[in-house]
């Protein structure tokens, strides 16, 4: 959606004249992609920036959080660091220190001209249990 911005507003003092200059700002579009790669304690959270908007480059991250706020894109309790990205496309970022057996939820951000959100998703972690029962089950399926 475009935003108008009025840069100035000139009126002309011998004349019935006005000239107003106008900056139009579009806003990037970004996605939330499904998690990939989860184990117990990391995941790759997954993001398409599908347009820049009007910016010449678009900084992309993720919130993510043990709590939902799909109501609140803000609130998030946790952040990856921005990539800069001057075209459209995929973008993922590896997150550690995650607890087992829990559900996380997170949404890609896009700041350009503006800032817009991605959908919430969610997934949960491994179980601890779940990590060593596939350790065991490739151990003795190939030995």
């Amino acid at each position: 959606m475009a935003a108008l911005s009025p840069n100035y507003i000139k009126a002309d003092e011998d004349s019935a004249s006005v000239t107003l200059t106008v900056n139009v700002v579009s806003d990037p579009v970004v996605y939330t992609l499904s998690v990939i790669g989860v184990g117990t304690t990391t995941a790759t959270l997954r993001g398409w920036l599908a347009d820049l908007g009007t910016a010449s480059s678009v900084q992309v991250s993720f919130g993510w959080d043990t709590v939902s706020h799909a109501g609140d894109p803000v609130a998030y309790a946790n952040w990856t660091a921005p990539q800069v990205k001057k075209k459209r496309g995929f973008f993922q970022t590896r997150i550690y220190g995650l607890s087992p057996c829990t559900t996380y939820y997170f949404r890609a951000v896009a700041v350009g001209d503006t800032t817009v959100y991605g959908a919430e998703y969610c997934f949960r972690t491994h179980t601890v249990w779940h990590s060593w029962w596939g350790w065991w089950y490739w151990y003795w399926y190939f030995y």
